[in-house]
């Protein structure tokens, strides 16, 4: 997996998050119907939160298994 992503619109007006390096397809694409006015003139930034907030919790949920992988592996040490 890349380290690097971007959040961008796609020409279909979807928006998508995907590596920022390379023509890859996206990881995650959001898309608002079309008939829902009170979304559409912000979908942008809403789509935008929305990506942000769950790249954010997969972070803090690959650090918490981390830190449990990295105590559980010290406990197995022999002082």
């Amino acid at each position: 997996m890349s380290d690097v992503w971007e959040i961008v619109q796609l020409e279909s007006g979807e928006i998508a998050l995907r590596e920022a390096q390379g023509n890859k397809e996206p990881l995650m694409v959001v898309k608002f119907p079309q008939q829902d006015s009170q979304i559409n003139e912000q979908y942008i930034e809403v789509a935008k939160a929305m990506l942000n907030s769950g790249m954010e919790t997969l972070a803090n949920i690959q650090e918490q298994e981390y830190l449990e992988q990295t105590m559980h592996n010290e406990s197995d040490f022999v002082h």
